[in-house]
């Protein structure tokens, strides 16, 4: 909820609200241990940082947030952190970091494929034969 009410104040063009916000957001979800809730309130505060001009604090609240996405798998929320670092790099000019953050978060957006036969999975179909493009 409160993070919520970060996201809204920045958005009405409050970074300060919006910080102070999110950082309230934060310890309440480091005092209930939830993860995915801190990973959310460091994305707001990222985005506040930058919004006030501390683009280095925004990078190590995005960093920190992606950490905590990757080991808890959620796949659509990691994809957008990935994306909003990725942005966050590109207006500070480190270009070539934003791209591979942009790639990661592409990645991360496909679903992942099922198994193939080769990898020991019972199939009723045989694979059709790859004929190579020249």
């Amino acid at each position: 909820m409160v993070d919520t009410e970060a996201r809204i104040a920045l958005a009405a063009g409050d970074p300060e609200d919006a910080l102070r916000l999110a950082r309230d957001a934060e310890a309440l979800a480091i005092e209930s241990a939830n993860e995915r809730a801190l990973a959310n309130a460091l994305i707001t505060t990222a985005r506040s940082l930058d919004a006030l001009g501390h683009a280095e604090d925004g990078v190590a609240a995005y960093r920190h947030a992606i950490e905590l996405l990757r080991a808890d798998g959620g796949r659509p929320a990691l994809r957008d952190a990935l994306a909003g670092l990725a942005e966050l790099l590109a207006g500070m000019g480190r270009h070539r970091e934003a791209f591979e953050l942009s790639r990661e978060a592409l990645a991360t957006a496909r679903p992942a494929a099922p198994p193939s036969p080769a990898e020991g999975v019972a199939s009723d179909h045989p694979a059709a034969p790859v004929t190579p493009r020249i």
